[in-house]
């Protein structure tokens, strides 16, 4: 892979990841001290022209999935404390019969076990969702994509998909996973 490194007056040279941490004479007469090779992977890789480096492709779907995943939390706490409210304070027993065989309270019960669930894989999808940010853990930024993906574990489903199908896609570009110092 090569990448390239600009000099201060503007010029651009290839360099070999062989030459990451040296010194570099550019043609105008200057030597430089060129970054290291994790440096060089993250700032500039050899890429066409008007396309983005690996920080700048997982930068909008890592913000995306924090959002949604912070929106996700407040809006299944906010559920969890409405469950606890019709547990407590009688109304449950109010409700008409559930049409599965269980209890009106046992149902309550399922469903706020289920959110439960669900806050903390949203918990899981923000923290990989900074990691990918950073352009750190792999594995951490794949999962939080997938958990994205996945259409209970957020009340913004609609949103979360495709903000993890878009991160999949980027995570799998082989100059990205190349970026991430895991």
């Amino acid at each position: 892979m090569e990448y390239y490194f600009e000099c201060e007056c503007g010029n651009k040279s290839r360099v070999l990841p062989s030459q990451a941490g040296t010194s570099l004479r550019c043609i105008c007469g200057r030597t430089s001290r060129l970054p290291s090779l994790s440096k060089l992977k993250k700032e500039e890789p050899k890429r066409r022209e008007g396309s983005a480096t690996p920080a700048q492709l997982v930068t909008g779907p890592a913000v995306g999935l924090v959002t949604v995943g912070a929106l996700s939390i407040a809006i299944l706490l906010c559920l969890i404390l409405f469950n606890v409210y019709l547990l407590t304070s009688g109304i449950a027993a109010q409700l008409p019969d559930p049409s599965v065989s269980l209890s009106k309270e046992s149902s309550i019960a399922i469903r706020m076990m289920v959110e439960i669930v669900a806050v903390f894989a949203n918990v899981g999808v923000i923290a990989g969702a900074l990691q990918m940010k950073n352009l750190r853990n792999y594995g951490l930024a794949k999962t939080a994509a997938v958990l994205a993906i996945i259409p209970c574990l957020s009340p913004l489903c609609f949103v979360s998909i495709p903000l993890g199908v878009l991160a999949l896609s980027y995570l799998n570009r082989s100059e990205v996973r190349s970026a991430f110092e895991s």
